[in-house]
C-alpha cells in the first residue's frame, strides 16, 4: 500500500486442489489479472454443505477506470455438479467494456446438462454490442425440442434512465 494506490505483486490462495492467483495494481484505475484452477470442486465446497463436483479453470483481467472497467474472462468447466444440477462441459468467454467505447462480447457453451430432472443437450448464448445497441442469440436444445431466441435492443438515455428496449423475433427454428 502506498499513497498512490495498492500494489499486488503476487497473491496466491490455495485450499486443497483449488488455487487462485492474482496480481496487479489499483490506484485511480484497475490493472488486475487473475487465474483460477479447481481440480475438484466437490472438495473445495465440501464444508459449504453443497453436493458438488467437477473441475473449473479460468483466467481474466479487470482494467480501466474504477467505475467503468473492462472485464475480460475465460472460464471452463468439466463434469460440473451442483446439488441436482449437472453440466458435462461449460465454456464461457466475456469481454465487457463498461465505458461503452468498444463492443462487448459474451459467449457461453454448455453441453450435457440436467436441471433437476430436465435433460438439456446443449445451451448456446452469444451476445455482442454496446450498451446503446446490442444483440443476443440463444439456443436451448432438449431431447425432443429446441428453443431459439434472438433479441436486439439497447439502453436509452444511459445517464438518466436505464430502460431496456428489446425486440424478440420468432425465427421459426423450433419444431
Amino acid at each position: 500500500v502506498s499513497k498512490d494506490g495498492y500494489e499486488l505483486p503476487h497473491l496466491n490462495v490455495t485450499s486443497g486442489s483449488a488455487s487462485l492467483a492474482a496480481s496487479g495494481r489499483l490506484d485511480d484505475k484497475w490493472d488486475l489479472r487473475w487465474k483460477l484452477d479447481v481440480q475438484d470442486i466437490g472438495k473445495a465446497l465440501a464444508a459449504q454443505g453443497i453436493t458438488s463436483g467437477g473441475t473449473a479453470h479460468g483466467s481474466g483481467s479487470l482494467s480501466g477506470p474504477l467505475r467503468t472497467p473492462r472485464i475480460a474472462a475465460v472460464i471452463n468447466g468439466k463434469d460440473l455438479v451442483f446439488n441436482e444440477h449437472r453440466a458435462a462441459s461449460l465454456h464461457v468467454t466475456t469481454d465487457v467494456d463498461m465505458q461503452d467505447q468498444l463492443p462487448s462480447q459474451l459467449n457461453l457453451r454448455a453441453t450435457g446438462l440436467r436441471i433437476g430432472t430436465q435433460p438439456i443437450d446443449s445451451v448456446t448464448i452469444d451476445g455482442s454490442g454496446r450498451a446503446t445497441r446490442h444483440e443476443l442469440n440463444a439456443t436451448l436444445n432438449m431431447p425432443q425440442e429446441s428453443l431459439v431466441l434472438h433479441a436486439q435492443g439497447g439502453l436509452e438515455n444511459m445517464g438518466e434512465q436505464n430502460i431496456a428496449i428489446y425486440t424478440i423475433k420468432d425465427t421459426g427454428a423450433y419444431e
